[in-house]
């Protein structure tokens, strides 16, 4: 479920140059694979079924 997806958004545009249409909340998240921090590919279908919780942050909580 999309909680919120607008400062990821704006958050991508901003620093890839790449624009996103803004989902609806409540709607399905798309689906996406995205290395871990061991560099594992993880898989939001990985999850299926359960709560899941998506925290986007800078590397190392620096400037990128």
């Amino acid at each position: 479920m999309v909680i919120e997806w607008r400062r990821v958004r704006d958050s991508i545009a901003n620093n890839r140059g790449v624009t996103m249409p803004l989902p609806k909340i409540g709607s399905k998240p798309p689906a996406f694979t995205l290395p871990n921090q061991d560099g594992k590919k993880i898989s939001l279908a990985d999850y299926a079924g359960k709560n899941v919780l998506i925290w986007f942050y800078p590397r190392a909580f620096g400037g990128g």
